[in-house]
């Protein structure tokens, strides 16, 4: 039996984290001509390690003095058998968790000679019906990403086309550029983690290496050349996620099953077995929307949505708690779900299942079965790794067929060990008492609790959490998971799972009233990579969709506006927006997206990448359009999807901008688009429907996506974008008087009166008796001939037979409700 479990594995991912940190010293190191001189001298250097990029490796080693064998080993990851004996071990983990994590490089050639990351977006394709059409995704134009360090911006995050890049003389520059500032974080935290060239901590140590190569090697690609095959690699996965994927299978391998294979067989990753789980929340949509419209519903719907985007890393750390692994096995966390990948041991499923009891468990005890949580997992052979419909038909299908099934059977678990008295008793053991009485909660209507004399104090102790958090997040520059219950801090805390809080730039400085911080909390800079900065540094970053509108109150303090308060920045009809949007055809291009470069890496880039616009883009766009500003309510966004709230006509330019920004940072692909759905209501209409309402016209805008479904109208959103524009140009003329805004209405009962179904669903058909009383009206009212062709082409479109435009209903209800006095 393995002793030291944990340690050794967290050893081993820093070993995988660096273990290719030579290829970015061969491209930008200060001193590289004289490592490279160094190394033509030693011409051993190819006996022990076979390439330059990891006798580079070693040689950082020793720079900066990591004297952990464990970690050292790693540089001996193209030849273990060359690695000092009593290590050897590690080496073989290392070239087995390299392999298998690179094993997936492209089939595709690279021509271009620059050593800059392709975006993964370029690589995606659906299959069409039509064979003519199947290369209609591809641009002809290339995608790059700058060499910068991570920063969220549309500068930084958004690929660039090689015209629009750096020039090639620029290359070497940007590399030394970002290897210098690298270099100069890793000094602060060896500084703070090394000290007489051992490690003080080593969970703390990766967790600040996690991100630091996050951070600068994002826009890295993990390899251009092949020395073996004399032939350049198609560079669409990064640095950063290949290493990360090979610290997960380093400390996967590591697990007695695995080592005791390692030691006895000369093909070991014929035998060597990972198993991949994928843990899915469920009832989220429900337990979100499930509030009235009580006093403080902003904050208890903001402090709702934050937990519900944070209850998946909560379980995923507690998965990797029980089975004594670092936080890099997680390959992805958010939007209800999570993936992990984890080693064979003997009696693995029977732990598994008992961990999801327990899971279901807890939340049944705490939510009274509003969520439910479902596991799928399978094994794989090492091996299979390398092809590709492997990763796609055999754990992908396995996973997913046993969490539907698991899903269709909630709360099974509970149901068979316990009788229906049982269950009750659970629920009811808090309100035994015959001396007191008992209520619903207002907010929730769903939980039970002790009546309170003030009918406005009837709200159960998690809503009423959710409401202090709701209004705490706006003003929370970090963010802590911890293992046990910090009452000072505002968060939440689940028994036997863990906790998440969140802190103020004061509640940062108090951190030493919390001794227990240094060993079981990992703490995190919110919105910022820049984690290694000021008094108290951080384990890293997080980026979490938290803007929200803020007023001045009277002491100065910012706080969140109420939706009463909000509707007010609406212009003409005083309504909000409930606006909901995803990403179409998801699932499709995580299954047949890839192709045959299908793999673990390009997955896990996906899925980052997709977060990173909803998580962290949106904020940046919301906090930075002047026209946007602290006008929009994010109730939720991450993953795939987004739901936000604010003045109608605000939401309507959102929309508009987001789907752009979108096609933009998907490389303007045409297999990758959202589609939406808008609700608009007064401010007191009840957040359950409206974000229920959305939902619904986010459905029927799916039918003929990619589309938007907003005031009724289901359209493209070239034809929004337009409509729009023209909408308000029209909408200006009303205001200055050029155009009487009663004559404007009855164009628009006329197009609603004879309006009739389309057979296409394509243009917008009337009866033809809508022409002549158009023009009667028109041509009677408006005598200017410029605006009279605006109108003319407001509702019809001139270059085909005046048909009337699709959009022309949508454009007339817009223009109604902005000149509403």
């Amino acid at each position: 039996m393995i002793e030291n479990k944990k340690e050794i594995r967290n050893l081993l991912a820093i070993g995988a984290l660096l273990h290719d940190i030579g290829k970015v010293m061969h491209r930008g190191h200060r001193d590289v001509n004289k490592y490279l001189t160094t190394i033509e001298k030693e011409k051993h250097y190819k006996e022990q390690f076979k390439y330059t990029h990891a006798y580079l490796t070693h040689l950082f080693f020793k720079e900066y003095f990591i004297d952990n064998p464990i970690i050292q080993t790693s540089s001996y990851h193209h030849n273990p058998e060359a690695a000092p004996e009593r290590f050897r071990l590690y080496a073989q983990i290392y070239h087995l968790a390299d392999w298998y994590s690179s094993a997936e490089r492209s089939k595709k050639e690279k021509i271009e000679k620059e050593n800059l990351l392709r975006s993964i977006f370029q690589s995606i394709k659906l299959p069409k019906n039509e064979p003519k059409k199947q290369e209609e995704a591809f641009s002809d134009r290339e995608y790059f990403y700058d060499l910068t360090p991570l920063k969220i911006d549309d500068k930084t995050i958004f690929p660039l086309t090689k015209e629009d890049l750096i020039k090639e003389s620029d290359e070497t520059f940007k590399y030394k550029n970002l290897w210098k500032d690298f270099e100069k974080e890793f000094n602060k935290l060896k500084d703070v983690y090394i000290n007489q060239e051992k490690l003080t901590s080593s969970e703390k140590f990766l967790a600040g290496l996690y991100y630091l190569i996050y951070k600068y090697f994002w826009c890295v690609p993990a390899s251009t050349w092949d020395p073996e095959r004399k032939e350049r690699h198609y560079p669409d996965i990064s640095l950063f996620d290949h290493l990360r994927v090979c610290a997960a299978f380093s400390t996967s391998i590591y697990t007695d099953y695995n080592l005791d294979i390692l030691k006895k067989t000369n093909k070991p990753e014929d035998k060597i077995k990972l198993v991949f789980l994928k843990g899915d929340i469920s009832g989220i949509q429900k337990f979100l929307y499930g509030i009235t419209n009580t006093k403080g519903v902003a904050k208890r719907l903001r402090g709702r949505s934050i937990f519900l985007a944070l209850l998946s890393d909560l379980i995923a750390r507690a998965l990797l708690e029980k089975f004594e692994y670092p936080f890099v096995n997680i390959l992805y966390s958010g939007g209800g779900h999570f993936e992990v990948v984890l080693g064979y041991e003997d009696g693995i499923e029977e732990e598994l299942t008992k961990f999801s009891k327990e899971i279901e468990e807890i939340l049944f005890k705490e939510f009274h079965g509003t969520l439910g949580f479902a596991l799928g997992y399978t094994e794989i052979i090492l091996s299979e790794l390398k092809d590709s419909k492997v990763y796609k038909n055999k754990i992908m299908k396995n996973i997913h067929e046993m969490l539907d099934k698991s899903k269709k059977q909630k709360f099974k678990h509970l149901l068979i060990s316990h009788t229906p008295d049982e269950l009750l008793n659970r629920i009811n053991q808090e309100f035994k008492n015959n001396k007191k009485t008992y209520t619903i909660c207002r907010s929730c209507e769903f939980s039970i609790i002790e009546e309170q004399v003030d009918e406005e104090k009837n709200i159960c102790k998690w809503c009423e959490n959710f409401k202090e958090v709701g209004e705490y997040i706006p003003k929370a520059c970090y963010l802590m998971f911890s293992k046990e219950n910090l009452k000072k801090l505002k968060g939440f805390y689940i028994d036997k799972i863990g906790g998440v809080y969140f802190l103020d730039e004061k509640d940062f400085l108090e951190l030493e009233s919390y001794p227990q911080i240094e060993e079981n909390c990992e703490l995190y800079i919110l919105n910022d990579t820049n984690f290694l900065k000021g008094l108290y540094i951080c384990d890293g970053f997080k980026f979490i969709a938290k803007t929200v509108p803020l007023k001045q109150t009277n002491g100065n303090k910012d706080e969140v506006m109420a939706f009463e308060e909000l509707v007010n920045e609406a212009e003409g009809d005083k309504k909000l927006a409930f606006a909901r949007g995803d990403v179409d055809n998801l699932g499709l291009i995580f299954m047949q997206g890839l192709g045959e470069d299908y793999s673990i890496s390009r997955i896990a880039t996906l899925s980052r990448t997709l977060d990173l616009f909803f998580t962290g883009y949106l904020n940046y766009l919301f906090n930075n359009s002047e026209e946007l500003k602290n006008k929009i309510y994010v109730v939720y966004a991450g993953g795939d999807d987004f739901f936000i709230i604010g003045p109608w006509n605000t939401v309507l330019k959102a929309l508009k901008r987001i789907r752009e920004d979108f096609k933009n940072y998907t490389c303007n692909n045409k297999d990758m688009n959202i589609s939406c759905g808008v609700f608009i209501a007064h401010d007191f209409y009840p957040i359950r429907f409206a974000g229920d309402l959305a939902g619904k016209e986010e459905d029927i805008a799916k039918k003929e996506k990619p589309a938007i479904r907003v005031l009724g109208e289901t359209l493209k959103w070239e034809e929004y974008a337009k409509g729009l524009d023209s909408a308000e140009n029209i909408a200006d003329n009303i205001e200055k008087g050029l155009i009487g805004r009663s004559l404007f209405y009855k164009f628009y009962q006329l197009l609603g009166s004879f309006r009739k179904p389309s057979k296409n669903g394509k243009t917008l058909e009337v009866d033809p008796r809508f022409y002549p009383m158009f023009y009667y009206f028109l041509y009677r009212n408006v005598k200017d001939e410029k605006l009279k062709n605006d109108m003319i082409e407001f509702f019809t479109d001139t270059k085909k037979d005046y048909q009337i435009r699709k959009e022309a209903l949508f454009k007339a209800k817009y223009v109604i409700m902005k000149t509403r006095k």
